[in-house]
Order: C-alpha cells, then structure tokens, then sequence
C-alpha cells in the first residue's frame, strides 16, 4: 500500500478513501502499486 495521506483542514477523508480502495483494486487486478491519491 502506498503511504498515509496528510488531509492537513480539507476534510478530504472521503477522496482519500476512495483513492485508497482505487489503489487497492488496481494492485489485485495488476499486481502493481498505483499512487493516485
């Protein structure tokens, strides 16, 4: 997994969350680590 985002005050857990599970998703299908957030 790629390292912790910092949200520093815009409340963006939401985004990260969503990132998160998009790099999680894309390193199972590929096998390859994605940093998209």
């Amino acid at each position: 997994m790629t390292a912790v985002e910092d949200q520093s005050q815009l409340a963006s857990c939401t985004a990260n969350c969503l990132a998160g599970a998009y790099e999680y998703l894309t390193k199972k299908a590929n096998g390859r680590e994605t940093d998209v957030s």
